[in-house]
């Protein structure tokens, strides 16, 4: 089955939407999920697999099911990828042209919405990426800011953002 809706609908239908057996979920225009907080954005990320839902195993073998009793903590950016965390509901693809509009924080709700949990919390994101490229790029910034933005960037470029996207 595929349906093809615009983000006003499936916000405002979100509860008809939300019982279908998704597998995959793509949304066009995704820079328009930038504000975490955003209605549109907590409602597209909303969809989750009920407990009768069967996981297609194509779907299984992207991701481990959980073990019982463990919690998935966050990656750094550094380390060696770690097992992925489990899929909780559908496959989700973002298609944008403009992945940062105005900050580095509506890349990380890109990442995160498309998958949940990967690239750390909210928090810790700002701390280790965005807080260090604004600093790095701020006029008249000191030269140790500047060392450590052009770092994250590198790190950014070539460790994480190619696990994430794909460009044309």
């Amino acid at each position: 089955m595929v349906v093809v809706t615009s983000f006003d609908t499936a916000r405002r239908h979100i509860s008809l939407l939300d019982n279908l057996p998704w597998t995959i979920l793509v949304v066009d225009e995704a820079h328009r999920l930038k504000n975490p907080k955003s209605r549109t954005t907590r409602t597209l990320a909303s969809f989750y697999w009920s407990e009768s839902h069967t996981i297609p195993g194509h779907v299984a073998d992207l991701t481990p099911a959980p073990e019982s009793g463990t919690s998935v903590a966050p990656q750094s950016l550094s380390a060696q990828p770690s097992a992925p965390i489990p899929r909780t509901g559908p496959i989700r693809i973002a298609l944008t042209g403009t992945a940062i509009q105005n900050s580095y924080m509506e890349l990380w709700t890109l990442l995160d919405w498309a998958n949940p949990g990967s690239v750390g919390s909210e928090k810790q994101w700002k701390k280790t990426i965005a807080e260090p490229l604004a600093a790095g790029q701020a006029r008249g910034c000191k030269e140790e800011e500047r060392l450590r933005a052009n770092g994250t960037a590198e790190i950014l470029r070539d460790k994480l953002l190619p696990l994430y996207f794909l460009r044309r």
